[in-house]
């Protein structure tokens, strides 16, 4: 049996590994953008934080959204790896469940939300565990 070196195998890996990561875009929500698939500036950007994820694959690693209220609701990332973050926080980016009471939805992924307002509803995270949340996250 033919013995494969590490030092034939570590490069393969770390060119891999960085072709995923390099490959990876930053798309872009702002409510007055251009709306323009793939969303890849802010001059382009979607309007809606569900067109960004509609456009996004696994491999996404970031959708950025400025400032604004974006509804409806339940936004659903389900399988999936996405940084979904405001620019500006809290205070000036909004997610509005619209009474739905759910606003996000996280389920079988390692998608992350951060610095959003929730209103109008909630987060929903399952796995090992059942989390409701309100609120700011």
């Amino acid at each position: 049996m033919k013995k494969i070196s590490v030092r034939k195998i570590v490069p393969f890996v770390l060119f891999v590994f960085l072709s995923v990561i390099l490959s990876a875009k930053t798309l872009y929500v702002f409510s007055f953008g251009g709306n323009v698939s793939p969303y890849t500036n802010w001059a382009t950007a979607a309007n809606t934080i569900e067109d960004a994820k509609s456009v996004a694959t696994s491999w996404d690693s970031v959708i950025l959204v400025t400032n604004g209220t974006y509804s409806p609701g339940l936004f659903q990332f389900i399988g999936r790896k996405i940084l979904l973050q405001s620019v500006n926080g809290p205070e000036v980016t909004i997610i509005d469940g619209m009474g739905s009471n759910r606003c996000v939805q996280l389920e079988r992924t390692y998608s992350v939300i951060d610095v959003f307002t929730l209103t109008n509803g909630n987060t929903i995270t399952r796995g090992r565990a059942y989390i409701k949340d309100r609120g700011m996250v």
